[in-house]
């Protein structure tokens, strides 16, 4: 699948409620997120298809957000081990990429 055609298929407010966030922000994590997700091109088709940093964040942030894995991996034409090898991949890119630190200290734990 070719993430630019498969935008072209949605409107504004359906991507926003399959991703949980407008375009503007989706097209920042993808940025932020593509220097660690690029691969070979070439090498990427002699293996089975290139899979772009777009669309793995795309069904990944999907995926987090509820999404079927079965129906995910039928729309972006994904094999099951390639999903859950991306989806494990771009997990721990959005962690390092956007790190979370919850204070757990016992003032902060008290209701």
């Amino acid at each position: 699948m070719i993430w630019g055609s498969f935008l072209g298929g949605l409107t504004r407010p359906e991507f926003s409620r399959m991703v949980r966030m407008d375009h503007a922000t989706f097209e920042f994590v993808v940025e932020r997120l593509s220097q660690r997700l690029q691969r070979d091109f070439f090498q990427s088709e002699r293996g089975g298809g290139y899979i772009s940093p777009s669309l793995e964040v795309g069904f990944t942030i999907r995926w987090l957000g509820g999404g079927s894995n079965l129906d995910l991996r039928e729309r972006y034409g994904v094999s099951r081990s390639s999903f859950y090898k991306l989806t494990n991949e771009c997990i721990d890119v959005i962690v390092a990429e956007f790190p979370i630190e919850f204070d757990l200290s016992p003032e902060a734990l008290k209701p």
